[in-house]
């Protein structure tokens, strides 16, 4: 899997409350016939080869991310700063697999894009726990497909 795609749902994760910006992204896929097919991970699913070794860092990082707040609140900034380190690394580790990984509100997503050009197709893989954020993408996809 490559992660030079990701990209693409990086800012459209960061745009997502500007209706413009995913109306405008929306309408370039429709004019180009572009085909997007939305893949939903689960934790089975990330139970296979390498993506086992994904499910246990995404729980290392939100467990981490977790640890990282409430130290914050705490004011422990010395022992939250090491724990912002430890979550770079981590999302290093994603990228090597070809994932990235954002928050979408207070839930993360972790996903890949692969663009096949032969079948003028987008495949986005994506793992949530965020209903938000798979209406976001559906609503893309539905809008898409339709024409």
């Amino acid at each position: 899997m490559t992660r030079k795609y990701n990209s693409i749902v990086t800012e459209l994760l960061f745009y997502s409350d500007d209706k413009e910006y995913t109306n405008a992204f929306t309408q370039v896929l429709i004019n180009r016939r572009i085909e997007l097919e939305v893949i939903y991970l689960s934790h089975q699913s990330l139970h296979i080869s390498q993506n086992d070794e994904i499910n246990k860092l995404l729980k290392r990082i939100l467990k981490v991310r977790q640890e990282k707040f409430q130290l914050i609140k705490r004011q422990y900034f010395e022992k939250a700063a090491s724990l912002r380190d430890e979550e770079k690394e981590i999302i290093e580790i994603f990228e090597k697999y070809g994932y990235s990984l954002d928050y979408f509100y207070d839930l993360f997503v972790l996903y890949n894009v692969s663009i096949n050009k032969q079948e003028n197709k987008i495949t986005l893989r994506v793992f949530t726990e965020s209903q938000d954020c798979i209406d976001f993408f559906e609503s893309i996809k539905a809008t898409v497909m339709k024409d």
